[in-house]
């Protein structure tokens, strides 16, 4: 059996020599730093282990903590934008891969591209859940609720406004200027989450 490995966003801090006050905050002092070393014993679910200088501490999912060689790091994960970070813009937007795009999407992120030429176009992930049918067809599947069934999928705001479900091209695909798309309206927000949920006439 072959496994690929999930992506999860996950929050470190670089041990640089000088910034071990911050460190033993971030861990909750399950750190100790050994005395006539660079060196720190970061106290684990397995036990104490040895971050060198230079070597990233992480929290883990479980809320656990470990050192992990900047190497290892670096191979392992990429950075990760937030709401909270500066919005892109057409100026200094510093894009991403699709693939680091298609992750940020999955944890909740929506995206958009530096190349596109339509205004606040922007993709975002939809979970699965129970909607009214969207045909007349698909009435026939729906439950004693009077919903049917969808599976997750990624779908684009157009220019326009209106919602639609999105198929990557390979421009898309290949592209490297992906940035987060940030919203002004927090109600929006709120909506495009459900795009396929009718009101009841």
């Amino acid at each position: 059996m072959k496994y690929i490995k999930r992506p999860v966003v996950v929050e470190a801090i670089q041990w640089d020599g000088t910034n071990y006050e911050e460190i033993h905050e971030f861990v909750g002092g399950s750190v100790m730093k050994l005395p006539y070393s660079s060196a720190l014993k970061v106290y684990t679910l397995e036990g104490p282990m040895i971050a060198s200088h230079g070597d990233y501490i992480i929290k883990g999912i479980k809320g656990e903590f470990y050192p992990c060689n900047p190497d290892v790091f670096r191979a392992t994960y990429d950075d990760y934008y937030s709401e909270e970070d500066e919005a892109c813009d057409d100026e200094d937007c510093e894009g991403v891969d699709f693939g680091t795009a298609l992750m940020l999407v999955k944890t909740g992120e929506k995206m958009y591209r530096e190349g596109w030429n339509g205004k606040d176009m922007f993709v975002y992930y939809v979970p699965k859940g129970r909607y009214a049918p969207c045909t007349e067809a698909g009435e026939t599947l729906a439950g004693d609720d009077g919903k049917v069934s969808y599976l997750p999928y990624i779908a684009m705001k157009t220019v326009s406004g209106d919602v639609v479900p999105w198929f990557a091209s390979q421009t898309d695909m290949l592209a490297e200027d992906w940035c987060i798309y940030l919203f002004e309206d927090e109600e929006a927000t709120v909506k495009l989450y459900d795009p396929l949920e009718r009101e009841e006439e």
